[in-house]
Parts: C-alpha cells; sequence; structure tokens
C-alpha cells in the first residue's frame, strides 16, 4: 500500500476521532483496520506530521500500533510540545523509546536545534537509530544510558507484553535479573547545556531523573518538564509535586482529554489532583506567556 494511501486514511481515522462523540476512538481504529492491509511485520509508515517511522505493530500493540491505524500517538502531548518548542531549542527525551517525540521536536527545533535522545534498551534503541537515519535528522543524538539521580549500574525489565515502551528500572533490591544497564544523571553531560524542554516518561522513575537534571531545573531560565504521572504510589505522587514545585516556580498542568486528544490543559493544584497514567506538563510564567489561548482552559 502507497504512503499516500496511508495518510488518506490516518486524515480521515482523526477526523473521525476528533468528533469526540461516545465510541469515536474504538469507531475510528475499526475503520482503520478494515481500510489498512493487516500489519505482517516491519513496516515504514509516514506520520501525520511529515516523517516516517519504522514500527512493527506485531511486536508493540500501543506506540507502534496506534502509528500504524493512526499515524500518530499522544496527539495532546505533541500538540502542546509544538507550542512550547522553536527553532534552535534545545531538547532533552529521557525514554524515546523509537523516536516519535524526538522527531517530532528535531522537525522544530530544525538543524541549529538539538535533540538529545535516551534510550538505554538495545532493541528499541536501535529501532531509534533507523528512524533518525530514515528522515536524515542530524540534530538527534542518541544515547543509549539511562537518565536517574546518581551514576550507576542498574537492571531493567518489561512490565508488559507486547509493550516496547513498559522497560522500567527494577529496584536494586530485586536486582537478580533484567537487563543491565548504565544509569547517570542529565547534569553529568558536558556537551548538553541550557535546554528548553525535558521529556521524561521512564515508567515511574521521573523523579530520579528530575533529580539528576537539578541544576538545569533551578536556573533562571528553567525548561518546560513533560513527564509522564503513572506506576506512582500515593507517596511518591507527593514527593514528585512538591520536588517539583521546590525546584523552581512552575505550575503543574494536566490535559482536560488525556494525552490521546487536543484539548486545553487544567491546573494540577495538589498532588492528589495528578492524573494516573497521564502526562504533566510543568511551566513557568515565561512557558505560560508564549502559549495560545487554545492550549490553555
Amino acid at each position: 500500500m502507497t504512503s499516500e494511501r496511508f495518510a488518506s486514511v490516518h486524515q480521515l481515522v482523526n477526523y473521525i476521532y476528533d468528533l469526540n462523540f461516545k465510541g469515536s476512538g474504538s469507531s475510528a481504529l475499526a475503520l482503520a483496520r478494515l481500510l489498512l492491509p493487516s500489519p505482517v511485520g516491519s513496516t515504514v509508515v509516514t506520520t501525520c506530521y511529515n516523517f516516517s517511522m519504522v514500527v512493527n505493530p506485531l511486536e508493540d500493540n500501543f506506540v507502534e500500533r496506534s502509528i500504524y491505524y493512526t499515524g500518530t500517538y499522544e496527539k495532546g502531548t505533541l500538540f502542546v510540545m509544538q507550542h512550547l518548542l522553536k527553532p534552535d531549542d534545545k531538547v532533552v527525551d529521557a525514554g524515546a523509546h523509537i523516536g516519535l517525540m524526538s522527531l517530532f521536536a528535531a522537525r522544530i527545533v530544525g538543524k541549529q536545534g538539538a535533540v538529545f535522545a535516551f534510550e538505554p534498551v538495545p532493541s528499541t534503541h536501535q529501532l531509534l537509530l533507523q528512524n533518525i537515519a530514515l528522515n536524515g535528522f542530524s540534530q538527534i543524538y542518541p544515547y543509549k544510558e539511562a537518565l536517574g539521580e546518581t551514576q550507576h549500574h542498574g537492571r531493567m525489565a518489561n512490565n508488559q507484553i507486547n509493550n516496547r515502551g513498559t522497560y522500567g528500572l527494577i529496584p536494586e533490591s530485586k536486582q537478580k535479573s533484567g537487563l543491565e544497564v548504565l544509569v547517570k544523571p542529565l547534569v553529568t553531560y558536558t556537551e548538553i547545556g541550557e535546554i528548553q524542554l525535558l521529556k521524561a516518561d521512564v515508567e515511574g522513575h521521573e523523579l530520579q531523573v528530575l533529580k539528576g537534571a537539578r541544576s538545569k531545573l533551578s536556573t533562571l531560565n528553567p525548561p518546560a518538564l513533560i513527564l509522564e504521572c503513572g506506576h506512582l504510589s500515593t507517596s511518591d505522587q507527593h514527593d514528585l509535586f512538591d520536588f517539583i514545585k521546590g525546584v523552581n516556580e512552575y505550575r503543574i498542568f494536566k490535559l482536560k482529554g488525556t494525552k490521546r486528544k487536543i484539548s486545553p490543559l487544567l491546573e494540577v493544584q495538589s498532588s492528589s489532583d495528578l492524573p494516573e497514567e497521564d502526562n504533566i506538563f510543568c511551566l513557568t510564567t515565561k512557558h505560560l506567556s508564549g502559549l495560545p489561548n487554545t492550549v490553555l482552559a
């Protein structure tokens, strides 16, 4: 099937999904499955954002299957990211997966900008490299390490079958098996100077990433933060909320319609308001002043 046919189907599917009636999501996906061939393995798909990606929906029922059938994933998050970034910006993508958000950011920041993409899982890292090369994005710099609070060797395990994106660090008390990785604080990478955006999707270890980037977050011009907020106990939610509020003058937001939908941001007033299995956006007054009214509720 041609890339033009995929693009046409993706456009139709997203139109139906965005109508936002009850069952619009399931209806859109059913239509995509009807109009597109069943996946047979690794496939190059043109996304809704004018870059291509190698995906394998048979090995990943979430990100890669979504990209195959809809041309996107977490479109609400990408919508906010689009308005936070500008040409020449510098971005850190912790938990880059196969590169969707790194590629999206790279298109915006351009050749004079930079995206530092951290993905420690070897098989996923190889797909990330393929997708960078496929699009010729020399402004993306891939790293094999995981980001954390301190430098050490840790172990990772996949928490879900057929989901390439659920590898997470294992607590030291349970590290008898798993994939060994090197964990380093962001501040140890001297080649990464001031950044404008830090995105972290690291299966519950977002706070450790932030602690390892503390000096970058406490400056007069801190980066905007996009963090997955999931796999957290009530205590962990409190710790994450308190750290963000304490490290700088951040205000915390979540999407009204979840990360899957383009919708306005709603402010989170306390740790009990943090979403489950969704993203949060930590922004200063400077970040907020640059956002259009369509992004803010």
